[in-house]
């Protein structure tokens, strides 16, 4: 496939920002299984993302701290009495205090790398179709299937349930006050804009994440000062402050983290979808995956290996939906690893299903 787009990455103080040009005609496609949930996804025009903690790859949206500099921060600024105070409600069996703070800073750490991996959901993508391996290992060994989508057409159902979700906060405020601020009128296309659709970035260093810790521990100090208890409280009085990160700092963190993958994954070449948690929807806030919305895709793609009785069962969804249908072969006259497709016409399509 012809690249359709140009991208460039602005690296300033730790910060990354993601810049991507893209083509009106630009798509991507998602590599599947069959299986029950797919076909349904499929059947009903349905897009879904998962929280990066369920991933394949658990260092997938990680991050690294300057341990030295936290450790330093954490004795200046809650001492040894409250470290202590730690160390005897935990029941650490340990007086290096030295010791306590490194148990303090870890969880501190996996605390604040789950919180970061509960905030988004993504869908992934990638630009090869040919690619060997992503039918490998995305699609059940090339038994599976592909869809291809629009860009523009996942654009526009991202920033639709971006919107959703901060409309939704936005009526959270009446609880929250610090939200009032946070969620004005005039930030809300800074605040959407902090989600998108967006190339991965490979790269083999990880996110700077220690000024992420220091936020937590002065939040933990004013905790601890003004003793609170009631949780409305901790919201309220810690964030105005304390307040969170700005709309902007947002958008580079989730261009360092949620964009950012090793180098180890460039084969891919992987676009993510990256929305805000729709944290409104309390029923579901232990769930992993959710329904983005509608989204038609322009067409399908059969894997090599793909069974008949699949084959058969994915025609007939793509007929009924008027989609494209094409068949992937191996290019056995080409010396190269990628993959080939041909379109499969109306007429193959009808013999192949009478034949059934």
């Amino acid at each position: 496939m012809k690249k359709n787009y140009s991208k460039s990455i602005e690296r300033s103080n730790n910060v990354n920002t993601i810049h991507v040009s893209v083509g009106a005609d630009h798509t991507l496609f998602r590599f599947r299984e069959v299986n029950e949930f797919s076909l349904s996804a499929f059947r009903n025009n349905e897009l879904w993302a998962t929280t990066p903690d369920s991933f394949n790859d658990p260092y997938d949206t990680s991050f690294v701290i300057n341990y030295k500099e936290v450790e330093k921060y954490l004795f200046a600024v809650l001492g040894e009495e409250n470290l202590l105070k730690y160390r005897d409600e935990l029941n650490i069996k340990t007086k290096s205090i030295h010791k306590i703070a490194d148990v303090f800073i870890k969880n501190l750490y996996f605390l604040n790398q789950k919180n970061f991996r509960r905030l988004i959901i993504i869908s992934c993508f990638s630009e090869d179709i040919g690619n060997e391996v992503m039918w490998s290992h995305y699609a059940n060994q090339g038994r599976g299937f592909a869809l291809e989508y629009g860009y523009n057409d996942l654009q526009n159902i991202c920033k639709s349930q971006s919107r959703n979700t901060l409309d939704l906060v936005k009526d959270m405020a009446e609880v929250f006050p610090f939200l009032k601020d946070m969620f004005e009128p005039s930030k809300t296309d800074e605040i959407l804009d902090q989600y998108g659709v967006k190339p991965v970035i490979y790269e083999t260093s990880k996110y700077n994440a220690t000024k992420l810790l220091i936020y937590a521990i002065d939040n933990i100090k004013f905790y601890l000062e003004n003793n609170l208890t009631n949780p409305m409280d901790v919201f309220n009085k810690i964030f105005a402050q304390n307040p969170p990160l700005t709309p902007d700092q947002v958008r580079s963190m989730n261009d360092s983290i949620a964009f950012i993958k090793n180098a180890n994954w460039s084969y891919e070449k992987e676009w993510r979808l990256v929305c805000p948690f729709p944290s409104y929807d309390w029923i579901k806030i232990n769930d992993n995956h959710f329904c983005l919305g509608k989204i038609k895709p322009i067409s399908i793609y059969f894997g090599e290996f793909m069974s008949d009785f699949n084959k058969a069962t994915l025609m007939l969804i793509a007929k009924n939906c008027g989609l494209k249908i094409n068949q992937m072969v191996s290019d056995h006259k080409r010396m190269t690893r990628q993959l080939s497709y041909k379109s499969v016409s109306n007429q193959e399509i009808e013999l192949f299903l009478s034949k059934l």
